[in-house]
């Protein structure tokens, strides 16, 4: 004699189906919402590093740029020799 417990029954299967389709739905509509959230987190993190840690860092060197063979006094005077 079989065992009715053994025997495929094909209403459970369509019901564990469903049931996997809609959890699978869930997970991808949670984790959807989590992930605005999750870059919102990270980048107020790198943010409030950054502003931590340039007031650390020292002011990057200036470029020396070629100098003119040409001298405009009226300018230096104006505006001076400085980094940009």
């Amino acid at each position: 004699m079989k065992n009715s417990w053994l025997k495929k029954n094909q209403m459970l299967s369509i019901w564990f189906s469903g049931a996997n389709v809609t959890g699978t739905a869930r997970g991808r509509a949670v984790a959807e919402d989590r992930r605005p959230a999750a870059n919102a987190a990270a980048a107020m993190t790198t943010a409030a590093t950054d502003l931590w840690t340039s007031a650390l860092m020292p002011k990057p060197a200036c470029k020396r740029t070629a100098k003119r063979r040409t001298s405009n006094r009226a300018y230096r005077a104006a505006f001076g020799n400085f980094c940009r």
